[in-house]
């Protein structure tokens, strides 16, 4: 799991989004439901429910068919990239990357402005850097790794949800 800041253990309910293989979501809703949460929507490979940054730790620990645990830090509207650099650089992000802290961002985007994912990645990655120089002095380090903070972008359109991954590596991959 990442390590969360301290400050975070407070955040109130939010969106979670538990991501997992194509087929799975009944066995995911049936896990969700035998530990006490909602279940707001059932995609192909994923649900919905709600909770605190705490109840993302308990549910990283307790499910077996999920993949990832995403923590909803925002949802917002972002025509194109300059748009979505603009909402991400209005995040506290220095509230979840500490002093030395390392991130990486990960992306799903379906947007027509935008031909290659990466360049939406680069733009988040490069808003919350920007945002944590301006308030530091220091810009945080960033690259593929994801063994720290990891900022999960889903953009469809010109709707946003940026998410906290708070599970690690892939529960699928780490299961054993």
């Amino acid at each position: 799991m990442h390590q969360i800041k301290k400050e975070d253990k407070g955040m109130g309910k939010r969106k979670i989004l538990i991501t997992c293989a194509k087929g799975i979501p009944p066995f995911l809703k049936e896990e969700l439901l035998k530990l006490g949460f909602p279940v707001f929507s059932e995609t192909l490979a994923g649900i919905e429910t709600e909770g605190t940054i705490d109840d993302t730790m308990r549910l990283n620990l307790h499910l077996r068919t999920g993949h990832r645990v995403l923590f909803l830090l925002r949802e917002f509207i972002a025509a194109d990239a300059d748009a979505l650099y603009m909402a991400v650089s209005e995040i506290v992000w220095e509230d979840y990357i500490d002093e030395d802290g390392y991130f990486s961002v990960t992306s799903s985007v379906d947007n027509p402005t935008i031909r290659d994912s990466r360049y939406a990645n680069v733009k988040c990655k490069d808003a919350i850097a920007d945002r944590i120089k301006e308030k530091r002095g220091k810009r945080p380090d960033s690259g593929p790794a994801q063994d720290m903070v990891v900022v999960n972008l889903y953009w469809k359109d010109d709707r946003c949800s940026l998410y906290l991954d708070t599970s690690g590596e892939s529960h699928f991959l780490t299961a054993g």
